[in-house]
């Protein structure tokens, strides 16, 4: 008898092992130079009690009030008090509302003096400052009350998606579009708000060509607290943590539904009244936004299936094509979110805090804005 209670006793101990080893398979994990490298298998939490609250809607397409419509709202940010800026590229103007959403005030303007700018593309606010980044590679500071700073510019190409970092100093995806296809041809540039660069990092995934690199190392990217940078790649199965001084800290990847193309066709375009037939690339998506909450978690809006050419199609529904993940500081994948209800479009996802924003400019010509409700 005693020595059946010992062979039972060591059987229950192996099935334990064997399934703490079953459950802690949820990723794979390596050391490389100092970097943390993290290959996710599956969400650790399998049912998720998370999610995205929705908060309220900015702007709508017949307002009484003409402060609250847009043309086409493109970017927005948020600043510590919780105040919502708003761009609108048509207009010109940037608008700025409460915690509630009721509007305070506007300022800046299409032009060329000072204040004024060219094709505006992204806002972002930290420390006091905002930053107005345009098509033109000229960058414009204001301060929160709309009191015109200065302006930068940088070579064509340099700086896109531009992120403001503590210190008068700003990142932005700098891969040089027609430089040499090679890896020393770098992804990021930290300047400062002269100009002049400070840092050049990050190495690029190659293509056959130097300007479909260009297209498959286009990133989304965020800064937390402590001046870190986020990168999500749109054409990547790739998320990066970089220090303020581009130091590569943590590398993540995930498992995907679906197999990653970079191919080439062709399509046709009216350049200048004439429909022409130009080459396209045909790369997969993977990722449209990134973004990091108050407690450090990582947020990546990625695809959870093979997005089609035409999203303009009758039946196309966004939901059926988006999802969160969401990742731990360590860069382990805790839970996948559903992309929420309601919203047929969106043009770009802006985290700030544990508030996320998400600009329609094309569709209902608002701003939604959510919430993070986080349960363990």
């Amino acid at each position: 008898m005693k020595h059946n209670l010992n062979y039972i006793s060591v059987m229950l101990s192996v099935a334990l092992v064997s399934l703490s080893c079953h459950r802690e398979k949820a990723f794979t994990l390596e050391i490389k130079d100092g970097t943390r490298i993290v290959h996710n298998l599956r969400p650790k939490i399998d049912n998720p009690r998370s999610r995205l609250e929705f908060v309220l809607q900015i702007g709508e397409l017949e307002p009484e009030d003409e402060n609250y419509m847009f043309d086409q709202p493109l970017s927005v940010t948020e600043n510590h008090m919780g105040n919502t800026f708003i761009l609108d590229p048509e207009e010109g103007c940037i608008k700025k509302f409460s915690s509630s959403g009721e509007y305070i005030t506007q300022f800046g303007s299409l032009g060329q003096g000072p204040g004024e700018y060219q094709f505006p593309t992204l806002i972002d606010c930290r420390s006091g400052q905002l930053l107005v980044a345009s098509m033109a590679a000229q960058f414009h500071i204001f301060d929160l009350n709309g009191e015109y700073i200065k302006k930068f510019e940088l070579p064509r190409y340099q700086g896109l998606n531009m992120r403001l970092m503590d210190f008068d100093k700003v990142v932005g995806y700098s891969l040089g579009f027609r430089h040499d296809n090679s890896k020393e041809n770098t992804i990021l540039k930290i300047f400062n708000t002269d100009g002049n660069i400070i840092h050049e990092f990050g190495e690029p995934f190659l293509v056959d060509n130097a300007r479909g690199s260009w297209i498959a190392n286009f990133p989304c990217i965020t800064i937390d607290g402590d001046n870190n940078i986020y990168l999500a790649f749109n054409h990547q199965n790739r998320i990066e943590k970089y220090s303020d001084n581009g130091e590569l800290l943590l590398k993540i990847s995930r498992e995907l539904p679906f197999g990653l193309e970079y191919k080439y066709g062709k399509e046709k375009m009216e350049i200048q009244g004439v429909v022409r037939e130009v080459n396209s690339t045909i790369f997969s998506f993977v990722t449209r936004g990134i973004g990091v909450d108050s407690q450090g978690r990582i947020w990546v809006l990625g695809y959870k299936a093979e997005i089609p050419r035409d999203q303009g199609s009758e039946g196309f529904v966004i939901q059926e094509y988006l999802h969160f993940e969401v990742f731990s500081k360590e860069g382990i994948l805790l839970v996948r979110l559903p992309f929420p209800d309601g919203m047929e479009s969106f043009d770009n996802m802006t985290m700030d805090g544990d508030h996320i924003y998400f600009a329609d400019p094309y569709g209902q010509a608002c701003v939604y804005k959510y919430k993070v409700v986080w349960r363990d």
